[in-house]
């Protein structure tokens, strides 16, 4: 694990594919902006040899590849662990949850521990999703975009609402902090944030017109979900992945009906003439 400082008091962990941000109180005690994918063992005796406290999670979203360390973390040190008011439903809906998650307070501001924490409302990936900004101006992104190098290497990034997510790309475009770190898996500065917003918009409209070239006449749902993951090169699903893909690429499919570029009726999607 590798610890890495950005400014004064914000940085961000480095583990295999995943950056997990922190911001540094008065106290020297953390804030971390989401845990992880996986209990690491490392972050605790780290955390230990530097004499610090994870006092809260600030969670951009409540995948469970972003609360790895979360269970662990309030077990130790009583963190607190907050979310969006939408990711905490969508937590309870599948189930009750293993540890309690506060909902984050209202306003673009927030204060947390004694630190002033800049909120961005980026829904798209999740309808809850919110990346955070540390007083020092690092912006933690989550999955609001993808950094060059997963974008190379996802050949169909999850989405629940497309349109929303490109809205929010725009407006980190305009939010002018110093670092952006993006989960998965890089860091940019202010003036290299608009060319890595160009790729994540580039690459959405590069699926779109994949899905269309699909479209050749009427064809059944299936069958368009077949022909598009073999034209995205996608193989191999396993149950797991098939839904997470299935479920990304009708989200795609609904945004064209819903453009009025298609319509489908007993199951058949038609090109609209």
């Amino acid at each position: 694990m590798k610890w890495v400082e950005l400014t004064e008091r914000s940085g961000y962990l480095e583990l295999p594919l995943v950056l997990i941000p922190f911001y540094r109180l008065d106290s020297g005690d953390l804030l971390l902006f989401d845990s992880g994918a996986y209990p690491e063992p490392q972050l605790f005796a780290d955390l230990a040899a530097r004499g610090a406290r994870v006092a809260a999670v600030l969670s951009t979203h409540l995948h469970w590849d972003h609360m790895g360390n979360n269970a662990g973390l309030i077990k130790a040190f009583g963190t607190t662990v907050y979310a969006d008011p939408a990711e905490i439903r969508r937590l309870l809906a599948l189930g009750p949850p293993p540890y309690p998650v506060a909902p984050l307070p209202e306003g673009a501001e927030i204060r947390i521990c004694g630190a002033e924490i800049g909120v961005i409302p980026t829904p798209g990936h999740t309808p809850g999703h919110t990346s955070f900004v540390t007083p020092d101006g690092v912006c933690c992104l989550g999955d609001a975009m993808m950094d060059h190098w997963a974008l190379r290497g996802s050949k169909l990034p999850y989405m629940e609402d497309v349109e929303l997510a490109l809205k929010s790309m725009e407006r980190l475009r305009s939010t002018g902090c110093a670092w952006y770190v993006a989960s998965h898996c890089g860091v940019v500065n202010g003036e290299e944030l608009p060319t890595l917003v160009d790729a994540n918009v580039e690459k959405e409209l590069r699926l779109y017109a994949l899905l269309r070239e699909q479209i050749t006449g009427p064809i059944s749902r299936e069958e368009l979900l077949q022909r598009f993951f073999r034209a995205a090169d996608i193989h191999r699903l396993t149950p797991d992945r098939s839904v997470w893909l299935r479920r990304s690429a009708l989200v795609r499919l609904q945004e064209l009906i819903r453009a009025g570029e298609y319509e489908e009726r007993d199951g058949i999607i038609r090109p609209v003439k």
